[in-house]
């Protein structure tokens, strides 16, 4: 979903620029600038854009980007770093680069470390490609910048020494004029980048905000409406009249079906440059260390980590199992991989390879994930627990766990709760929530096996407090 995010972002960031007062009267400060963006969009053959983003939503961040896009005659380079916050965990780091030579286009994906796919296009030789969509939001703002202008109050717009512009909204001096075209612009760059065409989506089928996976989901597919929020952002040109950078905050509260009013921001920072001297050289599969991906071909494995790593972290996890029951002796072979900053202590059964018991680490050691794959606990409709309390012993022991494996959240284990019960074949298990000394749940949370003896199944201390 934030493939094209950032080129999303900045053509509404460009395009709140048109909107204001393009077309409005003799000496208007914005109006050099409005022929600027257009020009970048539009017809500029040669030019690099750099810029980063942050999202937020009631003020938590949601998604970090950085981009890098150059524009080389027909050809173009497409460079898109994300962060994804994780609960108690380093954020995710996805994203891609697409190089593309005339009609020939190339993808190397995180995803798939190592391997490119290609596909072909027609070939473009401008930042955003003309089309008839693009040609009339263009005309739009103009047609609506002068009534735009006078609606605004005098202390929106502030000329720059250095010829930019500074641009002050708020909620209250937003004209509405201006809140109706920048939702227009906004999913017209949606549907040319993402592929969100709302005219095509249809109320019936839309979930609840907290009903989807990830917040960007939500946002897109929840959204009603939006008005421009606490804005406060300066665009700026070069000596030759060009954009050379945008930088602010821009806030939209947006509004969803369930009639709630939420804060989206976006602190972003991009500049443009190198006009007429940027370059784009032809895709060369070994400067990028990359072999052409088959059709089909799964995610790579995350890579090894080196051995004295893989000693050092496998002798923990063993130590962690230990505590929670195993008999070390009796462990399989290991394999220690490294996962976005993170380091997994695979336990694979010699004849299989299949993946028996798994550790996940931080890289200070502290165990955040312990998981017996084959205990099938889960493969059965749990029922309500048959002990309101569990065994003192047996707090105990969980006590004990967490205290060597996860330090930093043993102070808030102070009660364990029983929550559900799992029989299969004769083995009984029950799910355990660690709570404070407020009986307040703090995300740690065990399944354990009672019957025949008691052993840690699985451990997770990601989720937040």
């Amino acid at each position: 979903m934030m493939k094209k995010w950032m080129a999303a972002c900045l053509a509404v960031c460009i395009a709140m620029v048109f909107c204001l007062p393009a077309a409005g009267a003799e000496g208007s400060i914005l109006r050099p600038l409005a022929e600027a963006a257009e020009k970048l969009l539009l017809d500029t053959s040669n030019v690099t854009i750099r810029g980063s983003a942050v999202f937020t939503l009631e003020g938590e961040r949601f998604k970090t980007a950085e981009i890098l896009y150059k524009q080389d005659a027909n050809n173009s380079h497409w460079q898109l770093d994300l962060k994804t916050p994780r609960e108690n965990l380093p954020d995710r780091e996805t994203g891609y680069t697409i190089i593309g030579n005339e009609i020939n286009v190339y993808v190397m994906e995180r995803y798939y470390p190592g391997t490119y796919s290609m596909t072909y296009t027609y070939p473009s030789n401008t930042v955003l490609r003309r089309s008839t969509g693009a040609e009339l939001m263009f005309a739009m703002a103009e047609a609506m910048a002068e009534e735009t202008e006078k609606e605004l109050g005098k202390d929106a717009l502030t000329a720059e020494a250095s010829g930019g512009v500074r641009v002050q909204l708020t909620r209250e001096t937003t004209p509405e004029t201006l809140n109706t075209f920048l939702n227009l612009a906004a999913e017209f760059a949606l549907r040319r980048f993402m592929d969100v065409d709302y005219d095509r989506l249809s109320d019936m089928g839309r979930g609840a905000f907290d009903d989807y996976d990830t917040v960007t989901q939500a946002l897109l597919y929840t959204t009603d409406r939006f008005v421009a929020g606490n804005t406060d952002f300066t665009v700026s040109r070069d000596e030759q009249g060009r954009l050379s950078a945008l930088k602010g905050e821009a806030e939209a509260i947006v509004s969803s079906g369930d009639g709630k009013e939420r804060s989206v921001k976006v602190a972003f920072d991009f500049t443009m440059g190198e006009y007429g001297s940027t370059e784009v050289k032809t895709f060369d599969a070994a400067e990028y260390h990359v072999v052409q991906r088959k059709a089909g071909e799964q995610p790579a494995q995350a890579p090894e980590a080196d051995p004295e790593t893989a000693e050092n972290f496998s002798r923990i996890a063993r130590e962690a199992l230990t505590l929670a029951g195993y008999d070390n002796e009796a462990l399989p072979e290991t394999t220690t991989t490294l996962e976005s900053g993170l380091i997994r202590v695979s336990f694979r059964e010699k004849d299989s390879g299949y993946n028996a018991v798994s550790v996940l680490l931080h890289g200070d050691g502290g165990v955040l994930t312990l998981t017996d794959h084959r205990e099938e606990w889960f493969n059965t409709e749990p029922r309500e627990p048959s002990l309101q309390e569990i065994p003192a012993e047996t707090a105990e022991k969980l006590a004990k766990f967490v205290r060597m494996v996860s330090p930093e959240r043993a102070d808030e284990c102070v009660y364990f709760i029983p929550d559900l019960e799992f029989v299969v074949n004769g083995i009984r298990y029950m799910s355990v929530t660690a709570e404070t000394a407020e009986y307040v749940e703090n995300g740690v949370v065990f399944v354990i096996r009672t019957e025949p003896e008691f052993r840690i199944v699985s451990y997770d201390c990601t989720s937040p407090y």
